[in-house]
């Protein structure tokens, strides 16, 4: 992408995690809501299309799942002056494949689990896939809190996805179900932070230590479980949550179990790693090789690695 793209990007990520219920959607995308029974409540969604999608009856697109992050909803990905609208213009100029994006809310700061994850899975998708002119090729793709949702629901249902990026994630290898010698340990490793916020308000929506550790991305990791879906994981140095120690981590317990994946530190980079054009490039490079197209020519900045 273009260094006016990245700029752009760059400017609006601090307001990235916080989105609150005034949330005000954008005038220049097209999007449409929806939502399905969740028991008494209803799972709310939000189907955001591509520029020039009615114009063009015949064309197909892949689908990317977008999950918010913390204090966000179904309306974060397409408010006025966020990322989607950074992105219409590349998308129109072909800079950037254009996506369908289906944007779910289990809530503002909760994770898919249960009846969320059913209703995201068997009702949702398929839903969005019936409904849309998608082309089979589905992708995820979370920031924060977003990131743990999007690890959660492609690591317990890997085969419905492409490729899956988070940014970010609000992840940490801890439980409340930890004995006190195991949580001591945990400190003396990483110090204090969010951890505790990660087992009162994650962890404790699970009853069980057996039920956690079936969400729980770490434990289903080092299970030995399989990785289809080609994998993105991105951080920065300088993240306020100190997410970056947490999310390193993550990369080299991933790469002790053998799973393949794309790890990109962003340096001197807070919380907004979203921003990165990188992982907008990563994205539309794997729904392209899904889909058995030609990969276009990548000519972003910045360094990754496996």
């Amino acid at each position: 992408m273009n260094f006016k793209l990245l700029i752009a990007l760059a400017l609006i990520a601090p307001a990235l995690f916080i989105t609150g219920c005034r949330t005000m959607l954008s005038e220049k995308i097209e999007s449409r809501s929806h939502g399905v029974p969740l028991g008494e409540d209803t799972l709310v969604y939000r189907v955001y299309l591509p520029p020039n999608y009615e114009q063009n009856p015949d064309k197909t697109y892949p689908l990317l799942v977008w999950f918010h992050g913390g204090g966000g909803s179904e309306l974060t990905w397409g408010k006025q002056g966020g990322i989607a609208e950074k992105l219409l213009e590349p998308m129109k100029t072909g800079e950037l494949a254009p996506f369908i994006v289906v944007s779910p809310t289990a809530g503002e700061f909760d994770v898919f689990r249960e009846d969320s994850e059913k209703a995201l899975v068997e009702k949702v998708l398929p839903r969005v896939n019936r409904e849309y002119r998608t082309n089979g090729v589905t992708v995820a793709l979370g920031h924060s809190m977003g990131g743990l949702n999007a690890m959660i629901v492609s690591l317990r249902n890997p085969q419905l996805f492409s490729a899956v990026a988070i940014a970010s994630p609000f992840l940490f290898d801890t439980s409340p179900y930890d004995s006190e010698a195991a949580r001591q340990d945990f400190e003396k490793r990483f110090g204090a932070g969010w951890q505790g916020v990660y087992r009162r308000a994650v962890g404790s929506r699970f009853e069980t230590r057996d039920e956690f550790a079936s969400y729980d991305p770490f434990s289903r990791i080092r299970s030995g479980q399989k990785v289809p879906f080609e994998l993105f994981l991105t951080s920065g140095t300088e993240d306020s949550f100190g997410l970056f120690k947490h999310n390193e981590y993550l990369h080299q317990t991933l790469k002790q179990v053998g799973v393949e994946h794309q790890w990109l530190v962003q340096q001197g980079v807070g919380h907004g790693t979203i921003a990165n054009p990188e992982v907008y490039d990563w994205l539309q490079v794997q729904a392209l090789k899904a889909e058995g197209r030609e990969q276009p020519i990548i000519t972003t900045s910045g360094a990754g690695g496996r």
